[in-house]
């Protein structure tokens, strides 16, 4: 004998493909019933039961395979969904967009190397209350199809990591009122123009571009330098004369400047900043006398400066007051750092990977360190 809910959830797929515009009603048992033959988890780890589903705020659509228009149909019209999440193995189409769409109710989109056009992203642009949309190793998009979001007058978190684009994408988002956050890390074909266009942005505080073509000069483009919280230009084409511009991002609490030309001279701008809580200069050109500056942050939690040219003699007596992490893996330090690593007040974690410090002699050193501390982990 078929289960009722079988048949139920068949005759409402049946009808919902042949009434394309009338609404789904959500029914949480034979809802349920079709997320598990799909495979699908709802809030991605919860099996798929009546009671999950009524509560479900978000759905990966990764594991399905040949979902349908019905079943688009029939989750979007979960009550509180407001998070759709598709990565490589999804195939939605621009009409299966259309359907997401409906009524506005999505405020998160997760689409992560899926595959995509530009005529889905055109779709996407329709959606009133997206606040989030993640594009990380898309395929099939352009950058005629990016700036179609500059519509999207609620987004607050633009994703675009790992794509091929020009500055045209970003033309559109000159005063965009509320977009705050822009990850490019990866991205080919971007320049300083891109700055040009997004630092006009308001709420403009966020900036990842992790080997892209932006350099220090395109900092100059941004009107609200106080409001940065946090920004990111590992392996760019950086001159530390224009990295004096630092010294009027004054809420900054986040800097990356990894694999650059950055150099003492910066860091001396920064320590005059308030607020700087993480900050990584990993394989710069800072010496010894970047570590004695370090010392007068006063928020300083995490530091990393491995692969510098960096000895013994640049930590000799310097106390850092609230760092909890602290990396220089291959510097030039030995086993003679460690009395002065140990007696760091806050230090959970060290690395000190490929130095001259043994294993040794950071038993002998944690031995020492008095019980009053936090523990300390090394890693080397």
């Amino acid at each position: 004998m078929i289960k009722r809910t079988s048949l139920f959830l068949a005759s409402t797929l049946a009808l919902t493909l042949a009434l394309p515009n009338m609404a789904f009603a959500f029914d949480p048992v034979a809802t349920a019933a079709r997320l598990k033959a799909l495979g699908l988890k709802v809030d991605g780890y919860k099996e798929a039961t009546p009671e999950t589903v009524k509560d479900a705020t978000s759905m990966p659509l990764g594991a399905a395979k040949d979902i349908t228009e019905a079943d688009l149909e029939m989750i979007i019209a979960i009550p509180k969904l407001n998070l759709i999440s598709a990565n490589t193995d999804s195939a939605l189409t621009a009409n299966g967009f259309r359907i997401l769409a409906k009524d506005g109710k999505l405020t998160r989109l997760n689409l992560n190397l899926a595959t995509l056009s530009d005529e889905s992203l055109e779709v996407i642009s329709t959606m009133p209350n997206l606040t989030e949309v993640s594009l990380v190793g898309a395929k099939g998009i352009t950058s005629a199809g990016v700036a179609k979001l500059s519509a999207l007058k609620k987004l607050k978190i633009l994703r675009l990591d790992q794509l091929s684009l020009s500055d045209d994408a970003f033309k559109g988002f000159v005063d965009h009122p509320v977009l705050m956050q822009v990850d490019v890390n990866n991205t080919k074909g971007l320049t300083d123009k891109t700055l040009e266009y997004l630092g006009t942005m308001p709420k403009f505080a966020y900036f990842y571009a992790e080997k892209t073509g932006i350099t220090s000069a395109g900092l100059a483009y941004l009107k609200n330098p106080a409001l940065f919280g946090s920004i990111t230009l590992d392996g760019c084409a950086v001159k530390p004369a224009e990295l004096t511009i630092f010294a009027k991002f004054t809420g900054l609490w986040g800097l990356s400047l990894n694999q650059t030309a950055a150099d003492d001279s910066v860091v001396a701008v920064l320590a005059k900043l308030p607020t700087l809580r993480q900050v990584r200069m990993r394989e710069s050109k800072i010496t010894d006398a970047s570590l004695a500056e370090f010392a007068k942050f006063r928020e300083l939690l995490t530091l990393d400066v491995g692969g510098s040219s960096l000895t013994d003699a640049g930590f000799k007596g310097l106390l850092f007051p609230k760092l909890t992490s602290l990396s220089i893996h291959r510097t030039d330090v030995t086993d003679a750092v460690l009395g002065d690593i140990v007696r760091q007040p806050a230090l959970t974690f060290a690395n000190v990977w490929k130095t001259g410090v043994t294993k040794d002699a950071v038993a002998k050193a944690l031995s020492e360190r008095p019980a009053t501390l936090p523990k300390l982990n090394f890693q080397n």
